[in-house]
C-alpha cells in the first residue's frame, strides 16, 4: 500500500487533471499504475526525484560520483583516474541510514560543513533528511540528529533542492532547503561545533523571512541557486517554485512566483522578486546563474513546465525576459510543452561562451505536454547583428536528445581531459499513457567533436540498456583551451563557497561564483572556464572575507589550486611527473622573481618534509628519488612567509603504473588465521585495511612487499588485539580505490 504522505503527494500531482473527463481517466490510470507497480513489499518512487553530485570525497583530486535513486538509496562511486573506472564504495563509504530507505531520494549538496578540510554531504529526501560528515578518509558517518537537522512536518515533508552558502559571513557553511507540497522552506544556520566537537545547525528561515507560510497559498519550492547577482560581494538566493497553492474552486494548481532574495550584507535578506522582475511565474523546476553574454552580470535560466525562461541581468538590479529574443523557443511561441528539470550554463565546446543544457521529463497532468520529451542542448552562437546572443538547438546532432523522464543533472570534467561531461538521472518510464523503457542513469562523455557518448553502462552506473551509438562528430574543438580552478578557503569557509572568480581571456572577462545550483544536484567543485584560442589568462579571486588573489600570465589547460591565505607568492602552476621507478620530478611556476618554498609528501598516512629551498626566476624544481613506487604519494607545496609561517599553495597526487593487486584470502571462512595474497610489480610497502560490515576500520596491517607474490596474515584481531566478532568483513589496500574484497570469520 502507498503511505499517506506518498498517496497525498501523488494526488496533488494529478489534481490539475480532475476538471475534465479525459483528465479524470488519466488520473485514475496514473494512480492505478502506481498501485499495480507498487505492492506492499516493494519500494515506490515519487515522480519528483532524483539528483546527483560530482564530489572529491577522498581528497585525491578525482571527481567521484554520488547520486540518489527514486527509492531513496544513496550510491557512492569512487573514480580511479589511472584505470578510468568507477568503484562502488557505497557499502564501505556510506552509513546504513542512507540505504534501504522506503522513501524518495531528492537533492544533494556538498561542502565542508565542519571546516576540517574534508567535504561533507547533505541529502534531501521525502521524509527525514541526512547530514553526512566525512571521516577524513572518504567515508561518511551520519550526523543528522546530533547536528540538530530536522525534516519539516515531522518527517513527512518532501524536501527538494539544497543550496550551500555562508549567508552571514561567519566562516561556516549554511544550508538552505527548499521544501515541496506546501511545507515551509528552511535555512539551517551553521553554528560551528559544540563542546563535543559536533557541528550544530538551527533553522532561522522564519526569522529571515525565507520560510513562507505553510498550506494553501504557499509556494512549492523545487530548484534553488545562489550567486552574487548584484555584484556587491555577498551571496544572494534564488528559489524556483513549482506551484502556489490550489486555484480558486479547486480547479488545478497555480504557478508559483519565483523568489529572489537579496543579501543585505548584515545577515538579513530583502525580497526583491517583483521589483527586480525575476519572479517570472511558470511552474519552475530547475535554475542556474551564468553570464551568458559576458557583460559582467550573472543572468538566470529557468527550466519550467511549458516555456523555459532566460532572464537577462540588466546590471541595475533588474532582469528582462529574453527567451524569445535569444532563440530559446522550440517550435511556435506559446506551444513549448516540455517539462524542464535539471539545467546548467556550461561551456561544452570551450569556446569561451556559456551554452545551456536542459533535462526534460514527463509529468502526467493533462496539460498538453509533448510526450517522449527529449533532453536539450542549446549552443551559444554569440552576438550577431541583432545585438543579442542567439542560441541554437543542437540536441539531436549532439546525441543527447534521449527520452527517459529526466530529472537531476550534474556537470563536471571527471575524466580530466579538459572537456565537460555530465550525468542525467532518469526518474521513471511513464510518458503519456505508455510505459517506455529507458535507462535509469545516463553518463554523457564529451567527445570533443560536437557529440556526447552515453557510457553509463560501461562505467557501471547501470546494468540495463547498452550504451547506444550516437551521431558522428561534426567539428573538432579539442584545440580550444581551458582552465579549471580549485578554490581553497582560509579565513572564510574552507570550501570557499561564495567566492567570485574572474578570468580575463583576451578581450573577455568570464565570471563564476562558487555555490550550488539547478535541480536537486550539484556540479563539480572545480570551476571550469572555456578559453577558445587564448593561451594565457589573468585571474582574480574575491573571497567572501574580502581578500583578493590576483594572478597574471597564467598558463592554460591545467587544474589550478588557489588558496585564500595571504602570501607573497602567486602560484601559476604545480606539476608532479613520474620519471623513474622510484623518482618523481616536481616543477612549479610563480609570478614573483623569488620565493622561499617547502616541499613535503604524504604517504601511507605519514607526512615527510623533503626540502626547504629558495627559488628564483619564477620557476622551482625538485626531484624526489625515494617515491615509494608501489604506493600513491601526495606532494604538497608551501610558501614560507616573512614571519616564518607556512602557507599551503597546492598539492598533486602521483600514481605509478605498477599497481599492487589483491587476491582472495584463504581459508575463507576462517577462525584463527587467514592469508591474503598481494602481488606487486616492484618492492615497496603499504597498509592492508580491514573493515566491518558497517564500514568501520577494525585493523590495519603493515605490508612490506617484494616484487612478485606476497602473503599477508590476519589473526582476526582488532587494533586492541582482541578477536573481532564472527561475521562478514572487507579488506582493501589503503589509499587505493580498488573494490574491497569480502572475507568471513566464523565462530
Amino acid at each position: 500500500m502507498l503511505s499517506q504522505p506518498r498517496l497525498r503527494h501523488l494526488l496533488c500531482e494529478v489534481a490539475p487533471m480532475l476538471s475534465t473527463r479525459r483528465g479524470f481517466a488519466l488520473a485514475l490510470f496514473a494512480v492505478s499504475l502506481f498501485l499495480i507497480a507498487s505492492p506492499a513489499t516493494a519500494q515506490t518512487p515519487t515522480e519528483m526525484g532524483s539528483g546527483a553530485a560530482w564530489i572529491d570525497c577522498d581528497h585525491d583530486g578525482d571527481l567521484d560520483l554520488l547520486y540518489l535513486t527514486p527509492f531513496g538509496d544513496a550510491i557512492l562511486l569512487e573514480y580511479d583516474h589511472e584505470s578510468d573506472d568507477f568503484n562502488d564504495v557505497t557499502l564501505t563509504g556510506l552509513p546504513d541510514a542512507t540505504r534501504n530507505i522506503d522513501a524518495a531520494g531528492m537533492g544533494i549538496a556538498c561542502a565542508d560543513f565542519d571546516n576540517d578540510g574534508w567535504v561533507d554531504v547533505f541529502l534531501s529526501m521525502e521524509g527525514p533528511n541526512h547530514l553526512l560528515l566525512n571521516n577524513g578518509d572518504g567515508t561518511f558517518r551520519a550526523s543528522t540528529r546530533a547536528s540538530g537537522i530536522r525534516a519539516d512536518g515531522d518527517g513527512e515533508a518532501l524536501s527538494a533542492s539544497v543550496a550551500v552558502l555562508d549567508y552571514d559571513g561567519d566562516g561556516w557553511v549554511d544550508i538552505f532547503l527548499g521544501n515541496y507540497a506546501g511545507r515551509a522552506n528552511q535555512m539551517f544556520r551553521n553554528l560551528g561545533p559544540n563542546n563535543a566537537g559536533v557541528v550544530q545547525f538551527e533553522d532561522v528561515a522564519p526569522a529571515l523571512g525565507l520560510d513562507w507560510a505553510e498550506g494553501n497559498g504557499s509556494d512549492w519550492a523545487l530548484g534553488v541557486a545562489v550567486a552574487d547577482y548584484d555584484n556587491d560581494g555577498d551571496i544572494d538566493l534564488y528559489v524556483a517554485n513549482d506551484y502556489n497553492g490550489l486555484a480558486e474552486g479547486g480547479g488545478g494548481l497555480n504557478p508559483g512566483d519565483n523568489m529572489l532574495y537579496r543579501n543585505n550584507g548584515d545577515g538579513t535578506f530583502t525580497d526583491v522578486s517583483v521589483a527586480s522582475g525575476a519572479n517570472d511565474p511558470g511552474w519552475a523546476m530547475g535554475v542556474d546563474f551564468g553570464d551568458y553574454n559576458a557583460d559582467g552580470h550573472l543572468d538566470i535560466f529557468l527550466s519550467n513546465f511549458f516555456e523555459d525562461a532566460l532572464l537577462k541581468n540588466n546590471g541595475d538590479g533588474t532582469f528582462t525576459n529574453v527567451t524569445e529574443a535569444t532563440g530559446l523557443i522550440k517550435g511556435t511561441p506559446g506551444e513549448w510543452h516540455y517539462n524542464g528539470w535539471g539545467t546548467a550554463f556550461f561551456d561544452f565546446d570551450n569556446d569561451g561562451d556559456l551554452d545551456i543544457h536542459v533535462a526534460n521529463g514527463y509529468i502526467l497532468n493533462d496539460q498538453g505536454q509533448v510526450v517522449n520529451e527529449p533532453n536539450q542542448l542549446w549552443e551559444n552562437q554569440g552576438i550577431p547583428g541583432s545585438g543579442e546572443v542567439q542560441f541554437k538547438d543542437i540536441s539531436e546532432k549532439a546525441g543527447i536528445d534521449d527520452v527517459g523522464d529526466a530529472r537531476g543533472a550534474s556537470y563536471g570534467d571527471f575524466n580530466q581531459d579538459g572537456l565537460l561531461d555530465f550525468m542525467v538521472v532518469n526518474n521513471g518510464y511513464l510518458s503519456g499513457e505508455d510505459i517506455i523503457p529507458a535507462p535509469a542513469r545516463l553518463l554523457y562523455i564529451n567527445a570533443g567533436d560536437g557529440t556526447f557518448q552515453d557510457r553509463g553502462q560501461s562505467y557501471g552506473l547501470r546494468t540495463e540498456f547498452s550504451d547506444g551509438e550516437k551521431p558522428a562528430g561534426y567539428r573538432d574543438y579539442t584545440d580550444n583551451h581551458w582552465i579549471q580552478i580549485h578554490l581553497e578557503g582560509f579565513e572564510t569557509n574552507l570550501s570557499a563557497i561564495g567566492a567570485r572568480v574572474e578570468v580575463t581571456a583576451g578581450d573577455r572577462v568570464l565570471i563564476q561564483d562558487k555555490g550550488a545550483s539547478s535541480y536537486c544536484s550539484q556540479d563539480s567543485p572545480f570551476l571550469h572556464f572555456g578559453l577558445g584560442d587564448v593561451t594565457s589568462v589573468d585571474i582574480k579571486v574575491t573571497y567572501p572575507s574580502g581578500r583578493v588573489a590576483e594572478l597574471t600570465g597564467v598558463a592554460v589547460d591545467q587544474m589550478l589550486t588557489i588558496n585564500e591565505s595571504i602570501t607573497p607568492v602567486r602560484l601559476l602552476s604545480f606539476d608532479a611527473r613520474v620519471s623513474g621507478v622510484d623518482q618523481v620530478d616536481l616543477e612549479w611556476r610563480y609570478a614573483e622573481d623569488s620565493g622561499l618554498f617547502e616541499i613535503s609528501k604524504r604517504v601511507l598516512g605519514e607526512t615527510i618534509e623533503l626540502e626547504t629551498m629558495l627559488s628564483s626566476g619564477g620557476v622551482g624544481r625538485y626531484t624526489d628519488q625515494a617515491a615509494y613506487s608501489s604506493t600513491p604519494v601526495t606532494y604538497e607545496l608551501f610558501s614560507i612567509e616573512r614571519d616564518g609561517s607556512k602557507i599551503r599553495l597546492a598539492e598533486r597526487e602521483v600514481r605509478f603504473t605498477t599497481p599492487t593487486v589483491l587476491g582472495a584470502n584463504f581459508p575463507n571462512p576462517f577462525r584463527d588465521q587467514t592469508q591474503i595474497p598481494m602481488s606487486s610489480a616492484v618492492a615497496g610497502s603499504g597498509n592492508l585495511e580491514i573493515f566491518d560490515i558497517s564500514g568501520r576500520l577494525v585493523q590495519s596491517l603493515r605490508a612490506d612487499l617484494v616484487a612478485g607474490q606476497n602473503l599477508i596474515s590476519w589473526d582476526g584481531t582488532n587494533f586492541a588485539g582482541e578477536p573481532v566478532p564472527a561475521g562478514v568483513y572487507f579488506y582493501r589496500i589503503a589509499g587505493k580505490s580498488d573494490a574491497a574484497r569480502k572475507l568471513i570469520r566464523r565462530p
